[in-house]
């Protein structure tokens, strides 16, 4: 039996009559080339940069020094290895390091920033937990996992326990092919706290807060539909037509780059804009930087914004983004 919804999302409080008019900031180029058939993930650890080449077979993270724009240090080894990785991706950097896991095994390590800057032994194993990924660090001893096979998919770990298993559901119900609609990206705010959750496919973002014990959703930003059917126990779910490619925490703001789902085939249809919005996700400023971006990186303390741009190939650049209140 196949049954038809359209989950309608009405919003009253905090909506804008308007949409703020865009305008135009400078950028420079902070590294000039990077060399990649596709870059992932784009993390900043106070001064340093570190991203992940996806197709490396070697050396699949790179370490960019923002005050020179050089690239500083490489690690990170594709294999059976015991310090190496046959899938990597990676979390978020906490005290110096950088979190880097396996997607098909339980494998999981920190990496030194500084060893690896210095060519020094950068890896450390953590303990082999039986959880899914991605996966973040709360702090050396705690983390976040997901399981988007559950209805509530995220788990709250510390000193290798689940302590907390939290998770507002955006479409209830028991489908067997949950995993298909309901993956999500991780982003973490270490110095406020507060955890950010992208589901990708959906366009909706969760934002929870860390109150030290227990995280709780805060705030959320979602489609004012969703248009889905059920048959047995198998979900389908019509993809938005806006796609949230990549987000970041600057100072007052979160930052994205929203996409229509029809330019997702070609980089050369990459957008120009960022949009910054409050922590209630009300939007407040609409910026042109006139270069093609793709990934986001940035530090909540600061308006700094770090980009990985398509032109000619890929570069990093940075820009200033507006006070608040501007």
């Amino acid at each position: 039996m196949k049954i038809k919804f359209i989950l309608l999302i009405l919003f009253f409080a905090g909506c804008r009559p308007d949409a703020p008019k865009p305008f135009k900031i400078p950028y420079t180029v902070l590294t000039e080339h990077i060399y990649t058939r596709l870059p992932g993930k784009l993390l900043l650890y106070k001064q340093y940069l570190v991203w992940q080449d996806p197709f490396a077979a070697k050396n699949f993270i790179k370490v960019i020094d923002t005050l020179s724009g050089e690239q500083v240090g490489e690690a990170g080894i594709i294999g059976k290895g015991p310090e190496e990785f046959i899938t990597p991706s990676i979390g978020n950097c906490i005290d110096n390091k950088v979190i880097v896991y396996d997607l098909n095994s339980s494998k999981q390590a920190l990496f030194d920033i500084d060893s690896i800057i210095h060519h020094q032994k950068y890896y450390a194993s953590l303990p082999s937990i039986s959880f899914k990924h991605p996966i973040i660090a709360v702090d050396s001893a705690s983390f976040v996992a997901v399981n988007d096979s559950l209805i509530s998919s995220l788990q709250f770990i510390r000193r290798d326990s689940v302590v907390q298993m939290f998770g507002e559901p955006i479409i209830t119900g028991d489908f067997y092919n949950r995993p298909d609609y309901f993956q999500v990206n991780l982003f973490y705010d270490s110095y406020n706290g507060y955890l950010l959750c992208l589901y990708p496919y959906l366009s909706h973002i969760s934002l929870y807060k860390n109150n030290g014990e227990r995280f709780s959703l805060y705030s959320q930003k979602q489609s004012t539909r969703y248009d889905y059917s059920v048959e047995n126990h198998q979900i389908k779910i019509k993809e938005p037509d806006t796609k949230i490619l990549d987000v970041a925490f600057v100072r007052n703001y979160i930052a994205t780059i929203e996409i229509n789902k029809e330019d997702t085939r070609n980089t050369s249809n990459l957008p120009t804009m960022i949009h910054l919005y409050d922590y209630r996700f009300r939007l407040q400023h609409t910026i042109d930087i006139e270069i093609p971006l793709l990934r986001l990186a940035a530090d909540s303390r600061s308006n700094t914004l770090y980009a990985i741009a398509v032109q000619d190939g890929y570069s990093v650049i940075q820009c200033s983004l507006p006070a608040q209140g501007y």
